[in-house]
């Protein structure tokens, strides 16, 4: 098993190495520069794959890591696939959604911080306002704001191009390679199956706990899982290629 990940682990990097270099040629592609993020994110996690049997009772971690390079992959492979318009209407989409992220997460985050501090109140912690707060960000995500600086965030939403679905949900990944005409990209689609089996790992039920658990198939299951990797990143150079100038 190791071996076969060590194979996987080279794979990806050949590939970003490759993506990289190209890079140096074409430095404002964005969507190399895309491919190659989701690459390292992979190559991380295959890392960590390598070495996590050595740790005790590893497999639920070992399923997240699984999940998160499903996942990655999914969306290099679909982003790499989908046409210019499509790309940045995708791109706008998870931009957008990151900085409706930080709208909430900031504002929370000063609620924890005067909790924790009590700033003004006998000491020298110095509060903060929470516009303020978001106007320390706000020239950053400006792009993705329709609100002006000094109000609060209105994060912009985008309309897809005509026949063109993607809000930033997984399974509409799956939705656009099931109808795929291009029959060799098809099978990308599957990768949301695993994504969907590991899932079961991160989302607690009871009646379902074994899936986070040590299972009699869960060898038969990282086999699998580890077959399919390495054939969608095998696919990828190709769509990278599509992509070049």
């Amino acid at each position: 098993m190791k071996n076969r990940l060590k194979e996987i682990f080279n794979l990806t990097n050949g590939i970003g190495k490759r993506v990289s270099d190209e890079i140096q040629v074409d430095f404002d592609n964005t969507r190399l520069k895309v491919a190659f993020d989701l690459l390292k994110k992979t190559s991380c996690n295959i890392n960590v794959l390598c070495e996590i049997d050595s740790v005790e009772k590893s497999e639920t971690s070992k399923n997240i890591i699984y999940r998160s390079i499903f996942s990655d992959l999914m969306l290099l492979a679909f982003l790499q696939h989908v046409n210019d318009n499509q790309f940045e209407h995708s791109l706008n989409v998870l931009n957008a959604t990151h900085v409706k992220f930080m709208a909430d997460a900031l504002p929370m985050r000063l609620k924890l911080g005067r909790q924790t501090f009590n700033p003004g109140k006998g000491n020298n912690i110095k509060d903060i306002n929470e516009i303020d707060l978001l106007d320390k960000y706000y020239d950053y995500f400006h792009e993705y704001i329709s609100s002006e600086k000094g109000d609060k965030w209105i994060v912009k939403k985008y309309t897809p191009p005509k026949d063109f679905i993607f809000s930033g949900q997984t399974r509409q990944i799956y939705d656009y390679f099931e109808k795929c005409t291009e029959e060799v990209y098809r099978p990308l689609s599957h990768l949301y199956m695993y994504y969907r089996v590991l899932s079961q790992t991160e989302h607690y039920s009871f009646i379902g706990k074994k899936f986070a658990f040590k299972d009699t198939d869960d060898e038969m299951w990282y086999r699998e899982y580890n077959v399919f990797i390495e054939h969608s990143l095998e696919l990828i150079p190709s769509l990278i290629a599509r992509n070049l100038k």
